[in-house]
């Protein structure tokens, strides 16, 4: 396994050497592309954190061994290894909006749905990571890239929700499009 660490701004511009000559539709259509999704979301979760929480640097395998995480975090001398998932609108297929080549807006008409079932959204979603039935979970962190519309996400309603899950990974991480936050965590 080699593993090669960026700071997260480093590991954006990675990000973006990547998909420079890669169009949309492959891009989210194509598995090929998927441990690039995955650099999206670590890069934009390491912003987050080296911003608000504590500098860190990325780690990313540049070989996709299936492992049971996705990429690492590092602070300091202690490497925290994540994986990811992605919480969309219930019947929302990211693919589907781009078939045959022709990209189609995905409607967020009702932004109603994510705000009051947005929390069983995020339980359901951990619960599927709970049942993967990873080696060592309570050594894993989790990123959960909440990727739907609502008009909050309220943080005491999601906790609320989930805090019967906290006992299997070392910690809980929510992404969305401008914001992180732990519901759970073991890591300063």
């Amino acid at each position: 396994m080699i593993t090669k660490f960026f700071s997260p701004k480093e590991l954006e511009g990675y990000y973006k050497k990547l998909t420079k000559e890669v169009s949309s539709t492959d891009f989210f259509t194509k598995p090929l592309h998927s441990k690039t999704q995955e650099i999206w979301c670590a890069a934009y979760f390491g912003k987050g954190y080296h911003r608000n929480i504590k500098p860190c640097s990325i780690g990313i395998d540049e070989i996709d061994l299936q492992e049971d995480f996705d990429f690492t975090i590092k602070v300091g001398d202690h490497e925290f290894p994540f994986q990811l998932t992605e919480i969309q609108e219930p019947n929302r297929r990211r693919g589907d909006e781009y078939k045959n080549g022709n990209y189609q807006e995905w409607e967020y008409e009702n932004w109603e749905p994510g705000t009051e079932n947005g929390p069983i959204w995020i339980r359901e979603a951990i619960q599927k990571k709970i049942g993967k039935f990873y080696s060592e979970p309570h050594k894993l962190n989790l990123l959960v890239y909440v990727n739907f519309s609502a008009w909050e996400h309220n943080y005491k309603t999601i906790i609320e929700e989930t805090k019967d899950l906290y006992d299997v990974f070392a910690s809980i991480w929510l992404m969305n499009g401008n914001a992180i936050c732990s519901l759970y965590s073991t890591i300063e």
